[in-house]
């Protein structure tokens, strides 16, 4: 018979295949600080291998990717390791007091296993190796190096070992006090990249292949781990290449873990009196490189005009024969030409390149001349712009509501607007003023203010600009409907006087019974000094002209020149607008009577 509790038996004594599990798929640093501090297998434990993210970890075994920090996952084929093994850091207190082949030797013989001693180097006091040894032995060797014993006087050695994702590089944060040139690296690590570079330049096909350097044979046999994505690494190659003039055809960078090349850009800088490094194919394959911004390093990299981007994220992201991807590229390396072996499809470029040097603009073609205005032919040319000539005159005259009566018909619409004030921080508000003082034939002088200023309410209370008119009956309301309501509503806008040699015309449709076009241009709102409208009398002793900008789009129909459709648009004009036309205004009236008009420039601030 069973034992009545057996229902709630402890499962102290059960065997947990899961925790074996664990410990044969778990290959990451934070298995590893659980396995040293007694952490257990089966609690507080977050997967590394969920449903969605199956596919980003096989990308990232593929194409080696690390992390910079402890807690990153660090696999064998990205780091030279074997199964089962791990690196460790191996650190000595006041290690520099030694020589390191007695250091590297008293380890070996404490632990009793042959070392191979990776990037042994001194910071500070302290003597710091790494080394490759299995996973299972950090325990103990982290108690026999306990006992680790000075053998010419017997004290205590003090170590410590650490479980690291790789070797460590010495940075140029290491040398604060050190020259900005000069490199981190010990001056035999510098020797031994040179003899790698050498081993690795082709000198009848002018490449360098530098893949996976972190792997190389002939630095891993002289204890030497240097990884291309570290900056340190990168700074010393750009050095040698600077100091033997390179002048490469194919740059091979494929399969090094870069996930960005800022630490790439000193290549085109001509320091301490090198010159550029000339490079016309760069290859960049199986590293990941996630965006277009990431390769902003190489941007001015002499010759360079061709890259290979294939098994990258950003490849993935991307199609190369997409227009949008080739500008976006161009915008970053405005020189790439080629892209993984295809030429890349031609994009818009302009015949000013801002912030580029002429020699390193890519070829261009001059824009077209503008033109103001566009016609189909002469016929509509002619007889429109004497329609508006006519139209313009009106609406200039008084009184304006009857004189343009003719030209609306009971189906015309009018809607008028107002371009909202350019509220932008670095919008200028500069008052352009000039005073022209014209002595007319009855002896009786005229001041003429040219001048700029804010739209005033007889703008705004009309406008129906969707900004700010949000009601829906209200919108309904501003459209202006009818011939006499048209003629009402423009008869109670300001006097104006329109320049007619700043018109643009723009004619979109045309046929024998209808016309759609644009017209824009500026014109002055006239009113006396001290009023808002100007009186009929001829004699007034000032007049104030405030300089608007307007685009009106029109629909005429046949027979008659009627406009059924009228849209409306003041606004304030530009700077370059009132630079153009306030002093050419004067300029013009100084011309035409010179011996009558007395004109200078003034500074004036009217009160709204």
């Amino acid at each position: 018979m069973p034992h009545g509790n057996h229902r709630n038996k402890s499962n102290h004594y059960r065997w947990r295949s899961h925790g074996e599990n664990d410990r044969r798929i778990d290959t990451s640093d934070e298995y590893l600080r659980r396995r040293e501090h007694g952490g257990k297998f089966s609690s507080g434990r977050k997967s590394i291998i969920s449903g969605n993210n199956v596919d980003m970890l096989k990308r990232a075994m593929n194409m080696n990717l690390i992390g910079g920090s402890a807690a990153s996952v660090v696999t064998a084929q990205n780091s030279g390791l074997a199964p089962g093994e791990v690196w460790v850091r191996i650190t000595i207190v006041h290690g520099a007091n030694h020589l390191m082949m007695d250091l590297q030797q008293l380890i070996t013989t404490t632990v009793g296993t042959q070392l191979r001693f990776y990037n042994t180097c001194v910071e500070g006091r302290n003597a710091l190796m790494h080394a490759k040894i299995r996973q299972k032995d950090v325990q103990s060797y982290r108690k026999s190096l306990q006992n680790l014993r000075d053998p010419s006087q017997g004290s205590q050695l003090i170590t410590d070992i650490t479980i690291v994702p790789e070797p460590r590089v010495p940075s140029s944060s290491d040398k604060r006090n050190e020259s900005p040139n000069t490199s981190p690296l010990p001056e035999t690590w510098i020797e031994a990249l040179k003899q790698c570079f050498v081993q690795r330049y082709q000198p009848t096909t002018r490449s360098l292949d530098l893949s996976s350097l972190h792997t190389d044979p002939v630095l891993l046999s002289q204890g030497l781990y240097l990884p291309l994505n570290k900056q340190a690494v990168v700074h010393t190659l750009i050095t040698i290449l600077k100091q033997n003039q390179a002048q490469l055809a194919v740059l091979n960078l494929s399969n090094n873990r870069l996930t960005h090349l800022n630490a790439f850009s000193p290549l085109s800088s001509t320091s301490a009196g090198f010159i550029p490094v000339s490079i016309e194919r760069i290859d960049l394959s199986s590293n990941p490189l996630s965006s277009i911004p990431v390769l902003s390093g190489l941007r001015d990299i002499v010759g360079l005009v061709e890259l290979d981007l294939t098994e990258t994220p950003l490849m993935s992201k991307f199609n190369p024969n997409d227009k949008s991807f080739a500008a976006k590229l161009h915008t970053i390396l405005p020189t790439i030409k080629r892209l993984n072996g295809q030429e890349l499809p031609h994009t818009v470029q302009f015949a000013i390149e801002q912030g580029l040097d002429s020699s390193k603009r890519p070829p261009t073609k001059p824009l077209p001349q503008s033109i103001l205005g566009f016609f189909p032919n002469d016929e509509v040319k002619i007889a429109l712009l004497s329609f508006l000539k006519l139209y313009l005159s009106r609406y200039d005259s008084k009184p304006r509501g009857e004189s343009l009566l003719p030209y609306y018909t009971t189906v015309s619409q009018l809607v008028f607007s107002v371009s909202p004030e350019n509220r932008f921080p670095n919008s200028q508000n500069v008052s352009f003023t000039a005073r022209v003082e014209i002595q007319n034939g009855s002896d009786q002088p005229t001041t003429a203010y040219l001048t700029t200023s804010r739209l005033n309410q007889a703008y705004f209370l009309r406008s129906r600009n969707l900004l700010r008119c949000r009601d829906q009956s209200r919108r309904r309301d501003m459209v202006v409907r009818g011939s006499l309501a048209i003629a009402h509503f423009l008869d109670e806008l300001p006097t104006t006087e329109h320049q007619l040699e700043s018109l643009s015309v723009d004619v979109a449709f045309h046929s024998g019974t209808q016309m759609l076009f644009t017209m824009g241009g500026v014109f002055y709102e006239v009113s006396s000094m001290g009023s808002s409208s100007i009186n009929s009398s001829s004699h007034e002793k000032s007049v104030r002209k405030v300089l608007r900008c307007f685009t009106r789009t029109m629909i005429l129909i046949a027979p008659g020149g009627h406009i059924v459709q009228d849209d409306y648009i003041v606004s304030n004009p530009t700077t370059s607008l009132c630079k153009a036309h306030v002093p050419s205004y004067a300029a013009l009236s100084k011309s035409i009577e010179s011996s009558l008009i007395k004109w200078k420039w003034v500074q004036l601030d009217f009160d709204e």
